[in-house]
């Protein structure tokens, strides 16, 4: 190997580089649209735990609904792990203590 067959191979890993870093950058400004949307199915599934019906038609169908959403958006799990990380307790974190 040569030195400038050496330089050519660099300056193609520092182009991939810095096609990477920008590829990056895009997606840190864009978010991530299963997360956005997770977040919205979570607060919706709670109004209709608090304000369902005596049936629980309405849950069933929302949850049905946004199982589907969730499917589009890559979720790999069935209706039943669904269900629960929408309705999961999340504990609250106690900070540190600084000792």
């Amino acid at each position: 190997m040569n030195a400038g067959h050496l330089f050519r191979r660099i300056e193609q890993a520092q182009d991939s580089i810095a096609g990477l870093l920008a590829a990056l950058e895009d997606a840190k400004r864009s978010g991530d649209p299963f997360m956005a949307f997770f977040f919205e199915a979570r607060r919706s599934h709670r109004h209709w735990v608090d304000n369902g019906g005596k049936s629980g038609k309405s849950l069933r169908a929302n949850l049905h609904e946004s199982y589907a959403r969730a499917r589009e958006y890559g979720f790999k799990g069935d209706i039943a792990a669904w269900a629960s990380l929408l309705s999961a307790k999340i504990p609250a974190v106690d900070p540190p203590s600084r000792t």
